[in-house]
Parts: C-alpha cells; structure tokens; sequence
C-alpha cells in the first residue's frame, strides 16, 4: 500500500513534468522508452474498478526526464497515459514495451505477449513458457505474493508455466531464493488462484449443468423386506470453456500440482439412500476433451468438437435401502428407489443435475427371482440440510410453548426457508432413480398353489364315502389339515415378518378353513347316520312287536308294576304330613274347581306321556282295549288325587320357608337368572334334537351331495378368484422367464 501511494505521488509530479515539457517542445522527437521500463519490475494500481500495471519508480524517472530533456514521444505517452481517467491502452501500452524491449536487448518481453497479459487471454498457466512466466512476475509480482525482480529468476533457472505450478514451497524457498514465509504465503495464493480459476462450477448458458447418465446392469440381491442390491453403470458429462487440455481416464479427486487434468473441475455426488460405501468395480476415470470455445483451442482443439466437455465415468455396485409391499405376495410388483444427490459443497443454484435412466440387463443377468420391467429417472431439489420438516417443527414448537428456541432454527427461519418454498440457493440437486420389478410366479405356482389345491380336493373324496365310514373320512380330513399347516409354516418361515396377511398366506389360511369345515361335516353326517339308524331299528322292532298278544300282555304288567310303585312312594309321603296339613289336604280336596284342574292336569300328562311313547318308538298299551279295569288301576285313579295335592302342599311349603329368610330371598335372587338359562338352554337343546331327528335322514343322505356338487366347489372358487383373480391384481401381474 505504501508503495502504491509513492506511485500516485510520483505520478502527481510527473504529469506536471509532462505538460510542461509538451509546452515547451511542440514537436516530440522520436524514440523508445528507457531500458529502466523494461528491465524493473512494474506494480499494480487500481483504474476504477480495474487493476492495471502501473511503472515504478526507477522508469517513471528515467520516462520523465526523457520526456522533459529530449521530448521522447514514447516516454511523455506514457506519462500522459496515466493522466486522465480511462485514457488507459491495453494496445498501446503493449506497443511501447515491445518497442522498448527490442531497443533494450529484453528479447523475452514482447509485445504479443504483454498484450496477452493486459487483456487477461494468456493460455492456461501449464502452457506458460518461461518468457509468460517471467513477464507475468514483470508486472503482477505483487499480485502473486513474490518479492520485485524476481522475473530474473524466472528467467535465470527457466521456470515455465508447469514447472511453477508443480514447485513446493521448499522449492521456491531453495531455488528462487523467496523467504520461507513468503514462499508459503506464495504457493497458497497460488492454489487458490488456479482453484478460483478453474476450481468450481462453469459459468455460462450450461454452467453448472451436469448429465447423470445411469445404466442398469444387473439387478444382484433382494434383501427383503428392507434393501436391495443393483449393479449400474454411472456417465456423468458437462460442459466446461476452461478444459484446455485433452485428458484421458484421470483418477483421483486429489489435485496432483505435476499434472494438470487433476486440477479441472469435476461434479461430485452422493447416495443417501445406501446403506454402505459402494463398492467401485471399475473406474474408468474422468475425460477431458478440448473444444472450439478452450483456450487452448488453437492447439489441442478436437476435431469438429464445438465445446469443450468432461465426462467421468464408473462402474459400481451397491445397497440401498427400500420399503417393500408383500400385499400381493407371491404375484407382486415392487419398486426400488434409489437417489444420486449432489454433494452439499454446491447448492442447486450452481449445479444441477439432468439424469437419464437406461435398462441393460440382459439375459445373462437376469434375476432368479425378480423380472426388471422398467428404469425411470426424475429429477428435483432436497432442502439442505436435509431432514428439516419446517411444518412439523413449527407445530412442535407451537405446541411446546414458552421454551427455549433451537438457534439452528431460527437461523433456519432468517434465511426465508421457513416459509415451506423451496429454493435453487438453499436446495440441493437430486436425481431419483426408479427400478419397477415383478416376481417370476412359476416357482410360487408350482409349490404352493397348485400343491395346496390338489391337497384341498383330496379331502372333497370324503363326500363320496359311506356315511358310517366316520373314523376314515375325519382321518383323511385331519390329516389334509395338518398337511396345509406345513405349508403355512413353511411359508412364514420363507416370508419376513409383515404387519398383514398375503395373498398366499390368505390363501393357505381358506384352504385350513375349508378341510376343517369338510371335517365338521363329516361328523355332522355320521351323527345325523346314527341316529337314522336308531330310528329304523326301531321301527322295526315296533313292526315285531305291535301285533304280538304276548308283547302285550308284558307291557301291560310292566306299566301296572310301575304305577303301583308310583303309588306306594305318594301314600309314604302322605303319612308324614302333620294334621294341620292334612287339614289343609282336605279343604282342598273339597274344593271341586281344584280336583278338576287337578285331574285335568293328570290327563294332559298322561297324553304326552302316551305322546313320547310313540315317539320313541315304544309299544302303545291302551287301557280301554283290555276286559277292564283292574284293581291295581282303580287303586291308581284314587291315589292319583292325593299325590297331585301332596305335591302342590309340598311346594307351597318350600316357597313359604324360602320366603321366610333373607338367605332364601338372596338365594331365589342369585339362583333365578341361573334357572332360567338353564331352561332355555334345556329347552333349546330339546327343539334341537327334535328337529335333528326329523331331519336327520336329509343330513344323512343329502348333505355330501350337496356340499360334492354345490357348496365345496363354490367356496373353494369364490375365494381363489377373490385373491388370485381380481381386477389388475394376483395372477395378472405373474410374470414368466423365457
């Protein structure tokens, strides 16, 4: 800086030099500018908001008083060129210096080459020959952190371009002769230089803009239900101005100062969904080809190539994670997901990727398990960081109330990224890759399937055995039960853990169902048989006996037998009646309306009695057919008024005691409920068996054609067309290997 300011001083007094000596001498004599301005180191002023070489101090003298003493031409245009504001030549500054340098014997300066220099279109600085080298030292050696003159060592120990870029800063220290701080400070600024100059992004139309090419090749593994295996091709190709040498298969993303095409600018990506490091099978390397529009176009231009590119090209293989849907299972589709994202260094307003997604499997490659149908690309933008749900953070704050604020948050917020938009300067680029496969069915089909329908129509042959065959029809039917209980276990044991059932579980599931409703049946129809079989014995033995006078006669006594034994238990329990109850006993049996709902009532159970009789298949004795009335019969209607009024006395004697305590209200309350269920269910079992035994000929004979002919086929197929054969589903999404 203090430099600068003696500059600006000198050219104060210099420019006051000038016009006087214009003044002085009208007519400028020829000439060029002293040899000073060519063999001391120049320095870098601003012009604006430029920065331009400015002379120093050794030639803005010699310039002035060759200006004022003799009235060179070439030495007052140079101070008159630092007078007035953008008065500046880049042209016309390189045509002194060339003519001064021919003059003064500095063969190494010329003025091609200080016009490159002042336009900013020298080659890359790999290109540079030591005479570049030196004269960008000549005039920007404050710019580049090195001391004044020191162009003479470039020249002396001829530093090119290549050989500059690829010293240390031990090298410069030992061989230039620089400090070793400034040495240091020296090769940092110039890292930083080229990585400015050809570090980062392109700029332009297609700055930025980088093609990720991806072929698949083989889909490796299917880890279900939580990842998968692929092995891919990867291209990725940009155009960038600044490649300006032809290189071919570069490895490394370390930059190697002793070789150039490490120091282009290459795209780099990540996999977020992965679930390790992928694996590199083969790297190719990065290209770089020179085009009409490099700098070094002129001499490493490929043919008929208008633009220069870059392409970097791998092969890997790798895991990625992935959700898998066994809905459908064994007739489903899956997707795969994977996602290549830019690394976070360049945000998406910088680079952007454009992909391509390309299917190559061929038949050498082809999954056992799983048929690859599509590959599809799209690309969008991932907020950076990612992860950060701007919705459910405010809500959760919302809901947290007064607490203390996260500072990463609220930096969040400042930068607008709180306003659920997403932007090109706070995203990055991403390309989402989509593999579409469908299972192969044969294997599925073959061993589970078809094996658990054959099963299932082997237990249909139990419809065409007899009846009475019960132990080997229910053998065969449980035993086909536990047959598809295999598959089932098999199948779980094959299957990862799913919070639902699949089609072929379901499957398996109404197969078990359905041979365990074929074994109810069977037990159904073989007890329904029996008791068919019951009945016809019976009325065949009743057809023996009904017109046997001998089978008669032994009816007749074994009814009078048990009636006089009847008779004898109600006189016993007569005689233990106190004499208040037998007055009671008498009162009613005065009363004519009681002894005729008394003997009305006996006459209804004799009825039934008879009723059931004949129900069951028992011989029918009537009283009236024989010669009379016995006496063990007339005996039999006396006592019957006394035992019916006992047992009504009996009763009423039970009720009143119950009634009397608090134990026998609690009892009749709790025992009450209990009771009366138990009448319903003995009630309901009794219309049950009665109905049975009037149908029981159908279910014995009717029910395994019907369940043959209609009921089986129909369950079995409603649910297989249900699961297997539905609209867009199951089976129409079985695919099959060539």
């Amino acid at each position: 800086k203090k430099g600068r300011a003696d500059v600006t001083m000198s050219l104060r007094l210099l420019l006051l030099c000038c016009a006087h000596a214009t003044a002085a001498t009208p007519t400028p004599t020829d000439g060029t500018l002293p040899c000073a301005c060519v063999r001391h180191a120049w320095q870098a002023i601003k012009n604006g908001t430029d920065v331009i070489p400015a002379p120093g101090m050794t030639c803005f003298e010699a310039a002035g008083t060759a200006c004022v003493a003799n009235g060179t031409a070439a030495s007052c245009e140079l101070l008159c060129m630092y007078q007035t504001p953008n008065c500046w030549s880049a042209e016309q500054l390189a045509s002194l210096m060339g003519e001064a340098a021919q003059a003064c014997g500095a063969e190494w300066m010329t003025e091609a080459l200080v016009l490159e220099l002042l336009e900013d279109k020298q080659p890359p600085v790999w290109y540079w020959t030591k005479e570049q080298s030196a004269i960008t030292t000549f005039f920007w050696w404050s710019e580049v952190g090195m001391p004044e003159g020191i162009h003479d060592q470039m020249l002396a120990q001829r530093i090119s371009g290549a050989v500059w870029m690829s010293m240390t800063a031990r090298e410069l220290y030992e061989v230039l002769g620089l400090v070793w701080g400034g040495a240091i400070e020296h090769k940092r600024g110039f890292v930083n230089f080229i990585e400015g100059k050809y570090g980062g992004p392109p700029k332009g139309p297609d700055g930025g803009n980088v093609s990720v090419y991806v072929s698949l090749e083989r889909l490796v593994t299917v880890d279900p239900p939580s990842s998968f295996t692929v092995q891919m091709s990867l291209f990725f190709s940009w155009y960038d101005p600044r490649i300006s040498k032809n290189c071919a298969k570069t490895v490394g993303d370390e930059a190697d100062w002793s070789d150039v095409c490490t120091l282009f600018w290459r795209p780099s990506w990540t996999f977020p969904t992965t679930l390790d490091e992928p694996t590199v099978v083969e790297d190719y390397g990065t290209d770089f080809h020179v085009g009409a529009d490099s700098p070094a176009a002129a001499t490493d231009a490929v043919p008929g190539l208008n633009r220069s590119f870059g392409l970097s090209s791998l092969r890997i293989r790798a895991e990625f994670i992935t959700v898998m849907e066994y809905l459908r299972y064994p007739y489903d589709t899956q997707n795969f997901d994977f996602v290549i994202q830019a690394s976070n260094e360049y945000m998406a307003s910088e680079v952007r990727f454009h992909s391509l997604a390309v299917l190559s499997v061929d038949s050498q490659a082809k999954h056992q398990v799983w048929d690859v149908r599509a590959f599809s690309s799209s690309d969008g933008l991932v907020r950076y960081p990612p992860g950060v749900d701007v919705q459910a953070t405010q809500e959760a704050e919302a809901a947290a109330g007064d607490m203390f604020e996260s500072p990463a948050f609220a930096y969040f917020k400042a930068r607008g990224g709180a306003d659920g938009q997403v932007s090109a300067a706070e995203a990055l680029s991403s390309s989402a890759f989509e593999i579409n496969v469908r299972r192969y069915c044969g294997y599925y089909l073959g061993n589970y399937v078809v094996l658990e329908s054959v099963l299932v129509f082997l237990g249909w042959i139990t419809f065409f055995m007899a009846p009475d065959g019960m132990d080997s029809r229910l053998g065969i039917a449980l035993t086909l039960v536990l047959a598809i209980n295999v598959f089932q276990i098999v199948l779980v044991e094959n299957l990862p853990e799913t919070g639902y059932l699949t089609d072929l579980s379901l499957f398996t599931i109404c197969n078990t169902v359905l041979l365990a409703l074929i074994a109810i049946e069977t037990v159904f129809v073989c007890e329904a048989h029996k008791r068919v079989k019951v009945h016809e014995e019976m009325l065949r033995m009743c057809k023996e006996h009904v017109n046997n006078q001998e089978s008669i006669a032994a009816a007749a006594r074994i009814q009078r037998k048990v009636r006089v034994n009847q008779a004898r238990r109600r006189l016993r329990t007569l005689a233990r009646l106190s004499p208040s109850e037998a007055a009671k006993l008498t009162r009613r049996m005065e009363n004519e309306k009681t002894w005729e709902k008394t003997l009305a009532s006996l006459r209804r159970r004799e009825r039934h009695g008879r009723e059931g009789e004949m129900a069951c298949g028992s011989p029918v004795v009537r009283v009236s057919s024989m010669r009379g009335p016995s006496r063990v019969e007339r005996q039999l209607q006396r006592l019957s008024r006394v035992v019916v009024l006992v047992y009504d006395l009996h009763r009423e004697q039970k009720e009143e005691a119950r009634s009397c305590s608090a134990v026998g209200l609690l009892c009749r309350a709790m025992c009450l409920p209990c009771a009366s269920l138990h009448a319903a269910a003995k009630l309901l079992r009794v219309k049950i068996n009665r109905w049975v035994d009037t149908h029981s000929r159908f279910f014995a004979y009717e029910t395994d054609r019907l369940c043959a002919l209609v009921v089986f086929p129909s369950l079995f197929l409603s649910y297989f067309f249900a699961i297997f054969m539905r609209p867009g589903g199951a089976m129409g999404n079985c695919s099959q290997r060539d």
